[in-house]
């Protein structure tokens, strides 16, 4: 399946200041502003070629009967490629692309959810990293299957997570600094929800939600590698 779209390629106020700099400099800087402009065109104009690339092999290898043809000519379908091409082209964060590419597709299926429910993920997903959605998905995997009793009134191995168990889960270069800040900012979100003891006086670890489970379904990846 071919996926085509032709987004405005605005500059970012970082560049259009960079810029205002170079031109300032004497002799070389009408020159390099030149390379500048260049060489960050080329960069998002490949970046973006890659992702509809992957995007068009990916849907090629999915059961086109799930497929809403039609929908690749809707307004709603342009705008929420341009919410995209601003991430992909902004972004070398090779995770964040994966989950972006899902949620085009997700928003292709025939049993797509209602159009809030797409609005209310597509400003979720426009505010995560690829790191955000890597712990959300930790998280997913190992209780996305249990009861909601089980997720915030049960205790075990994996309910609540611990900061321990998302780095065995994601390599010891996860931290507990990062994984703490990331799942501060998943609490946030109401993707999911702090665990206390029995006191209420320490917090011990998190369980998903059920929008965060709603949003990773829709996505509806595979296990990180």
């Amino acid at each position: 399946m071919v996926v085509e779209s032709s987004l405005p390629k605005g500059s970012s106020p970082l560049q259009v200041a960079l810029q205002a700099v170079l031109a300032s400099i004497p002799v070389v800087g009408s020159a390099l502003e030149v390379s500048l402009s260049a060489y960050l065109q080329e960069k998002k104009e490949k970046r973006w070629r890659e992702f509809l690339s992957s995007l068009a092999e990916k849907l090629d290898h999915i059961d086109q009967a799930k497929v809403d043809s039609d929908y690749f000519q809707t307004d709603e379908f342009f705008d929420r490629m341009e919410v995209v091409y601003n991430d992909v082209i902004a972004f070398a964060d090779s995770e964040k692309v994966d989950y972006l590419r899902a949620y085009v597709i997700g928003c292709a299926q025939i049993a797509a959810p209602d159009t809030s429910w797409i609005e209310i993920y597509t400003q979720h997903l426009i505010r995560m990293t690829g790191a955000h959605l890597r712990c959300l998905h930790v998280v997913f995997k190992l209780q996305g299957q249990l009861s909601e009793t089980e997720r915030f009134l049960q205790a075990s191995d994996t309910v609540p997570l611990r900061a321990k168990r998302v780095q065995g889960e994601l390599g010891s270069q996860w931290d507990d600094d990062l994984v703490e800040i990331i799942f501060s900012d998943l609490v946030s979100f109401g993707l999911v929800r702090s665990r206390t003891n029995s006191a209420n006086e320490v917090e011990f670890g998190w369980s998903i939600t059920n929008l965060g489970i709603k949003f990773m379904k829709f996505l509806d990846v595979e296990l990180p590698r």
